[in-house]
């Protein structure tokens, strides 16, 4: 690693992974003078010591993917149940053989796991040896069936079409977790679904393998318990416009989960800071006051926004890496794909900020509403809003977040014939 870091573990659900983006190279197209039309690439993950992988690398060119690609690598553990969660295969399948492919020196092959009872295969293995024999079982995983629901999609990343192979077809997919908004009935609460950026395949052309594996952790929002507040009237004085933020919630993630396109924060730096945390910001904006010095209580009318824009949440997801979408399901599901290992994150009402049966990541709503000013007073209402921003491990934030304004609203009173604010003011 070009800045001497070493990767760092980290734990989520109760389990051990780090990210390797070191790789031996096994097989490629330019070997075998292939066209560059169809070109592809085998790696094999090289994790830290004491984790295994889940399988081999697929990659849909001929380019080097160390330092630029990070594969999720794992720790045998136990979690007090009578089966472990991961375990090593009990063998291998032989899929497909370069033979008759020209490809030189060695011998290159793909391989089916073969998981022990009660565990599933997340990956495919592909070696090269000088007589096509099979991998190691120490050096690869495979999960426990109930971490590991069949609820991921498959994307074709190569096929061996025009290599010349005499042993069958290979047709290599990337899995990809369940999209947003997809209502998939596996585990109640908050989770996080990802693939660990390795690679399936069978033996038919344009036949994604659907549904497929991925691993589904539980994840913890971390609440403050503290609330926002507007700032404290203490008389008939303008007042700032809006209050101290909040932070209301926030849950950790892997790197993976964001794009971070910052020149700073090499893949190094991220490997060896793995961690980053998505935060809910809550405050308030003033949308109305009025000096009312009058004995009448006139009727007055503002408006107030709430929601974003499909446009403005989606351009937000394109910037982060991170996309919303709200549903009346009582949750939030948050694909994402970035680094090689892509996930979805399952959020909570709470920290997602659905509000009844709006969708306040893809509709900006603006209302007229109206008040009645009380008699002798100065007048404020303030409307909630929250923002969505993304932390790094070094306490510094992406630079682009998400503000969304909601349907909260909190009134104050500055009453002038008692002298007094009429605390609390009824909120809304």
């Amino acid at each position: 690693m070009s800045d001497g870091l070493t990767p760092a573990s980290f734990t989520m659900g109760g389990l051990i992974f780090c990210y390797t983006s070191t790789f031996d190279k096994l097989w490629s197209t330019d070997s075998i003078h292939y066209g560059a039309d169809n070109a592809g690439s085998f790696w094999k993950p090289v994790p830290p010591s004491g984790f295994q992988v889940f399988g081999s690398f697929c990659h849909g060119s001929t380019n080097d993917p160390n330092g630029n690609r990070a594969v999720l690598c794992a720790q045998m553990t136990t979690d007090g149940t009578a089966l472990p969660p991961f375990a090593n295969p009990t063998g291998f399948a032989l899929l497909w053989t370069d033979k008759s492919t020209g490809y030189h020196p060695g011998n290159g092959a793909c391989w089916t796991m073969q998981a022990p009872d009660g565990y599933v295969a997340l990956g495919a293995v592909f070696n090269n040896t000088g007589d096509y024999s099979a991998p190691n079982i120490q050096d690869y995983l495979c999960v426990r069936a109930d971490l590991a629901p069949t609820i991921g999609q498959s994307v074709q990343i190569w096929d061996d079409q025009g290599t010349g192979s005499t042993f069958g077809d290979l047709a290599c997919y990337a899995v990809l977790p369940p999209p947003a908004g997809q209502s998939t009935q596996v585990a109640s609460g908050t989770y996080l679904a990802l693939s660990p950026g390795v690679f399936v395949a069978n033996s038919t052309y344009n036949d994604p393998i659907v549904p497929t594996p991925v691993l589904l952790l539980p994840l913890t929002i971390h609440a403050s318990g503290t609330a926002a507040t507007p700032p404290a009237m203490t008389g008939p004085t303008d007042p700032v416009v809006s209050a101290v933020e909040v932070r209301a919630y926030s849950i950790e993630v892997p790197f993976t989960a964001v794009t971070d396109t910052n020149d700073g924060y090499a893949m190094d730096w991220k490997l060896a800071n793995p961690v980053y945390r998505i935060e809910r910001y809550d405050s308030f904006q003033q949308v109305g006051q009025w000096d009312n010095q009058s004995t009448a209580s006139p009727t007055k009318t503002y408006s107030i926004t709430t929601g974003v824009s499909q446009q403005t949440s989606s351009q937000w997801s394109a910037n982060v890496g991170v996309q919303l979408s709200g549903s009346d399901k009582g949750k939030e599901s948050t694909p994402v794909e970035s680094e090689s290992v892509t996930l979805s994150v399952s959020l909570s009402v709470s920290f997602a900020l659905q509000f009844a049966s709006t969708d306040i990541f893809s509709e900006s709503v603006t209302e007229s509403m109206s008040v009645q000013v009380p008699a002798n007073s100065f007048f404020l209402i303030w409307q909630s809003t929250s923002a969505i921003k993304i932390r790094r491990p070094n306490d510094t934030f992406l630079s682009d977040q998400l503000s969304v304004p909601l349907h909260g609203k909190a009134m104050q009173q500055f009453d002038y014939t008692t002298g007094t604010v009429v605390d609390p003011y009824p909120s809304t």
